[in-house]
Protein backbone atom coordinates (compact mmCIF):
# COMPACT_ATOMS: atom_id res chain seq x y z
CA UNK A 1 0.00 0.00 0.00
CA UNK A 2 1.46 3.33 -1.01
CA UNK A 3 1.51 5.87 1.79
CA UNK A 4 -0.91 8.68 1.17
CA UNK A 5 -0.44 11.94 2.97
CA UNK A 6 -3.27 13.85 4.49
CA UNK A 7 -3.59 17.18 6.21
CA UNK A 8 -6.37 17.82 8.68
CA UNK A 9 -7.44 21.22 9.92
CA UNK A 10 -6.54 21.11 13.60
CA UNK A 11 -5.85 23.57 16.40
CA UNK A 12 -2.22 24.66 16.65
CA UNK A 13 -0.15 22.15 18.58
CA UNK A 14 -2.75 19.37 18.27
CA UNK A 15 -1.11 16.81 16.01
CA UNK A 16 -2.83 13.57 16.98
CA UNK A 17 -5.68 12.21 14.91
CA UNK A 18 -8.67 10.04 15.78
CA UNK A 19 -8.54 7.42 13.05
CA UNK A 20 -10.92 4.54 12.32
CA UNK A 21 -10.32 1.29 10.48
CA UNK A 22 -13.06 -0.96 9.13
CA UNK A 23 -12.59 -4.71 9.59
CA UNK A 24 -13.91 -6.65 6.57
CA UNK A 25 -12.16 -5.78 3.34
CA UNK A 26 -9.91 -3.28 5.11
CA UNK A 27 -7.95 -4.86 7.98
CA UNK A 28 -8.71 -8.37 6.73
CA UNK A 29 -9.63 -9.94 3.40
CA UNK A 30 -13.29 -9.45 2.54
CA UNK A 31 -13.83 -13.18 2.02
CA UNK A 32 -11.48 -14.60 4.66
CA UNK A 33 -11.23 -12.81 8.01
CA UNK A 34 -8.19 -14.94 8.88
CA UNK A 35 -6.18 -13.30 6.09
CA UNK A 36 -4.86 -9.86 7.14
CA UNK A 37 -4.29 -7.07 4.65
CA UNK A 38 -0.73 -6.32 5.77
CA UNK A 39 -0.46 -2.89 4.16
CA UNK A 40 -3.49 -1.62 6.08
CA UNK A 41 -2.41 -3.33 9.31
CA UNK A 42 0.98 -1.63 8.92
CA UNK A 43 -0.81 1.71 8.50
CA UNK A 44 -2.66 1.08 11.79
CA UNK A 45 0.72 0.41 13.45
CA UNK A 46 2.03 3.67 11.99
CA UNK A 47 -0.90 5.67 13.40
CA UNK A 48 -0.47 4.05 16.81
CA UNK A 49 3.26 4.80 16.89
CA UNK A 50 2.67 8.47 16.09
CA UNK A 51 0.24 8.70 19.01
CA UNK A 52 -3.06 8.75 17.13
CA UNK A 53 -6.19 7.39 18.78
CA UNK A 54 -7.20 4.21 16.90
CA UNK A 55 -10.81 3.09 16.49
CA UNK A 56 -11.85 -0.18 14.84
CA UNK A 57 -15.37 -0.73 13.63
CA UNK A 58 -17.39 -3.41 11.91
CA UNK A 59 -20.91 -3.83 10.68
CA UNK A 60 -20.50 -7.38 12.01
CA UNK A 61 -20.60 -6.08 15.56
CA UNK A 62 -18.29 -5.42 18.46
CA UNK A 63 -17.65 -9.09 19.37
CA UNK A 64 -16.63 -9.94 15.82
CA UNK A 65 -14.38 -6.88 15.55
CA UNK A 66 -12.79 -7.71 18.91
CA UNK A 67 -11.99 -11.27 17.72
CA UNK A 68 -10.30 -9.92 14.60
CA UNK A 69 -8.36 -7.29 16.56
CA UNK A 70 -7.20 -9.97 19.01
CA UNK A 71 -6.23 -12.36 16.19
CA UNK A 72 -4.15 -9.62 14.56
CA UNK A 73 -2.45 -8.72 17.86
CA UNK A 74 -3.74 -5.14 17.78
CA UNK A 75 -5.73 -4.99 21.03
CA UNK A 76 -3.15 -2.87 22.87
CA UNK A 77 -3.23 -0.29 20.04
CA UNK A 78 -7.00 0.12 19.76
CA UNK A 79 -8.86 2.63 21.95
CA UNK A 80 -12.41 1.94 20.78
CA UNK A 81 -14.10 -0.99 19.06
CA UNK A 82 -17.60 -0.21 17.82
CA UNK A 83 -20.38 -1.26 15.54
CA UNK A 84 -21.25 1.64 13.33
CA UNK A 85 -23.32 3.57 12.70
CA UNK A 86 -22.78 4.76 16.27
CA UNK A 87 -23.30 8.50 16.28
CA UNK A 88 -21.35 9.19 19.48
CA UNK A 89 -18.31 7.33 18.12
CA UNK A 90 -18.62 8.53 14.52
CA UNK A 91 -18.62 12.20 15.56
CA UNK A 92 -15.13 11.79 17.03
CA UNK A 93 -13.47 10.26 13.97
CA UNK A 94 -11.37 12.54 11.77
CA UNK A 95 -9.87 10.04 9.32
CA UNK A 96 -11.12 6.62 8.29
CA UNK A 97 -9.80 3.73 6.25
CA UNK A 98 -12.35 1.57 4.48
CA UNK A 99 -12.64 -0.57 1.37
CA UNK A 100 -15.93 1.16 0.60
CA UNK A 101 -16.70 4.82 0.00
CA UNK A 102 -18.18 5.76 3.38
CA UNK A 103 -18.99 9.13 4.91
CA UNK A 104 -17.65 8.26 8.33
CA UNK A 105 -15.09 11.05 8.64
CA UNK A 106 -14.13 14.35 7.02
CA UNK A 107 -11.02 12.65 5.60
CA UNK A 108 -11.35 9.20 4.04
CA UNK A 109 -8.87 6.75 2.59
CA UNK A 110 -10.32 4.04 0.39
CA UNK A 111 -8.04 1.00 0.51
Amino acid sequence: MRHQHYRLRRPAGDTNVRVAFDVDGTLVDLHDYRKPRRGVVNKLHWHYRRGDEVFVWSGGGVDYAQRVVDRLGLAHMVTVIAKLPNVSVAQKIELCYDDQDVSLAPERMRV
